[in-house]
């Protein structure tokens, strides 16, 4: 019963984060009128595709397949329910963070038109919080796939984005803002608020 629960839970979860992300992909294509605000366009693909088969993939060998079964780690049925409301905060939080952003939100890194510095709601905490909204799914990941295998390949997958992208992303919007933007990195955080 606790693994249809967890395994329910993540698929719901997994939807509604790709129904959340395509309502606001829809509104982007519609008002994305050239590729030469983007950066590093070739790498942005490439890192689209890397999360899309990593997590996609282990998911799938998870769920469905005896295949990283040797992978389970085991933890007690109530611990592991705890992924149930950490997940549906995160789509929660998800859904906010793409909300606040607006017509702001892009897939890729790009300064839009008429593109503002949004510093209140979850942003006056973190500089990042679609990035905490990933940090936080994983989280809850931990809990309901009980996985080291399929949660060391999306933390691996994470990682890298993280580590790849955030210091671009920082450095395009000090470019765009100046010292606005230096003095809101001053007193936020970049993924978990007071704290990193």
């Amino acid at each position: 019963m606790i693994e249809i629960i967890c395994i329910s839970t993540y698929f719901v979860v997994f939807l509604a984060w790709g129904f959340i992300r395509s309502q606001y992909q829809k509104q982007y294509a519609l008002s994305h009128q050239t590729k030469s605000l983007e950066k590093q366009p070739k790498r942005e693909a490439l890192l689209v595709k890397l999360v899309g088969f990593s997590v996609g993939i282990s998911t799938l060998l998870w769920a469905f397949t005896p295949f990283i079964a040797f992978a389970y780690v085991a933890i007690p049925d109530l611990v592991r329910l705890l992924g149930v409301p950490i997940s549906i905060f995160s789509t929660w939080y998800f859904y906010e963070v793409h909300r606040q952003l607006g017509k702001n939100w892009s897939p890729v890194l790009e300064i839009r038109p008429q593109h503002e510095l949004v510093v209140s709601g979850l942003y006056k905490y973190v500089r990042h919080p679609m990035y905490t909204a990933i940090i936080v799914w994983w989280l809850g990941n931990v809990f309901l796939t009980a996985n080291y295998v399929l949660l060391g390949v999306q933390f691996f997958t994470i990682f890298i984005m993280l580590v790849i992208r955030v210091p671009d992303e920082e450095k395009m919007m000090q470019e765009q803002f100046g010292q606005q933007y230096l003095e809101y990195s001053h007193r936020t955080k970049r993924f978990i608020p007071f704290i990193f």
